[in-house]
């Protein structure tokens, strides 16, 4: 049987705030789902699930509210995903341009810039570290 539940919904003056008042919300009446948030060995299920049993009743009304929520959620990180892949084939390329840029000058040319081109270097290679551990922390996510 369905119930008609009107109520109304909390408004905050940024972004910041609003995360904060999820944050409490969670802490305080879906313990489970706040864990699941702040210890690395839970996962999006345990999330979910958590939302499921909050002190005073599940977090959403819709009964397909978990797994729409988990559908968002896959959505966004496979964007993300994306991203970071891109982003990875972009450094690469300038890489391997630097490289292949430094064999056609000559010796006079090549100490000249190699300062300034194993610098760019080291900075994409740190790039693209950074984004493939991104990678691999969404996919401890999944």
């Amino acid at each position: 049987m369905k119930v008609a539940v009107k109520d109304e919904f909390a408004s905050f003056s940024s972004v910041e705030n609003g995360f904060k008042g999820y944050l409490h919300v969670l802490e305080s009446n879906f313990s489970n789902a706040y864990d699941a948030l702040t210890h690395e060995e839970k996962t999006f299920d345990d999330f979910v699930d958590g939302l499921k049993n909050g002190d005073n009743g599940p977090y959403g009304t819709d009964i397909d509210y978990g797994k729409k929520l988990k559908e968002n959620f896959e959505s966004v990180v496979a964007d993300y995903e994306r991203k970071i892949n891109s982003d990875i084939t972009q450094t690469t390329t300038s890489i391997r341009n630097i490289i292949k840029d430094k064999r056609n000058y000559t010796n006079y040319e090549r100490a000249l810039l190699t300062r300034e081109a194993t610098g760019r270097l080291l900075q994409l290679l740190e790039q693209n570290y950074s984004l493939r551990n991104d990678l691999n922390s969404l996919e401890k996510l999944k």
